[in-house]
């Protein structure tokens, strides 16, 4: 700054020496403004405070790990809320529930209607599993005839179905027997329903024994 004004000085002598101190005051002071307009630029630039950091630096090896928790693995449930389990084949060692025993009623009997006169005497049934058929003579009275019988077995119990044999040239007396009978531990006994025909002319006990063969 002081050097600027030893110029200054210095070229209004000359000037004045040369008759245009007018002139030189103009030049000078245009001179001055613009090299003090000038210092005062350079000492007051502030910094670009626009200017932002370039953050694509941060390459991939800067970013975060992925945290997000995986949830643990679940059972499966059925509709009912229960753990689902595999099926489990039954085991060979397992005892299978054995099949009652059907009762044997193959051979000769001989039945007894209580309060009707009538016997089956004697019956021979063949046993074929739970099915029984046979043959024997219906008893009432003086009267004998050809009878057959079909029918069911079970473990302790017998269904019968018995009637008798019409032809056209031989007998036309249509009797027909249901019998039902059950075994309590030596006695075989039950009901009948006796028809004749088709209509139903009594009913009572029974009691069924078995004859040797």
């Amino acid at each position: 700054m002081e050097t600027s004004l030893e110029m200054k000085l210095l070229v209004m002598a000359f000037c004045a020496s040369q008759g245009e101190l007018g002139a030189a005051q103009n030049a000078i002071t245009t001179n001055f403004n613009s090299s003090e307009v000038s210092i005062l630029g350079n000492q007051r630039a502030a910094p670009d405070e626009s200017a932002q950091p370039d953050l694509s630096i941060v390459g991939p090896n800067m970013r975060m790990p992925y945290t997000t928790p995986t949830p643990p693995v679940q059972p499966s449930t059925d509709e009912a809320g229960e753990e689902a389990t595999e099926y489990q084949p039954p085991s060979e060692t397992e005892a299978e529930p054995e099949e009652p025993q059907i009762m044997d009623v193959e051979g000769k009997w001989s039945i007894r209607l209580e309060d009707a006169g009538v016997s089956l005497n004697p019956l021979r049934l063949i046993q074929t599993g739970e099915s029984v058929m046979g043959m024997g003579t219906y008893n009432e009275g003086s009267l004998k005839l050809q009878a057959s019988a079909d029918g069911s077995v079970g473990s302790n119990d017998m269904s019968l179905d018995v009637w008798t044999v019409v032809s056209e040239y031989g007998n036309q007396i249509d009797k027909r027997i249901k019998i039902e009978l059950v075994k309590v531990e030596s006695t075989v006994s039950g009901s009948y329903e006796l028809y004749s025909g088709e209509d139903l002319v009594g009913t009572g006990n029974a009691t069924a024994s078995r004859l040797a063969s």
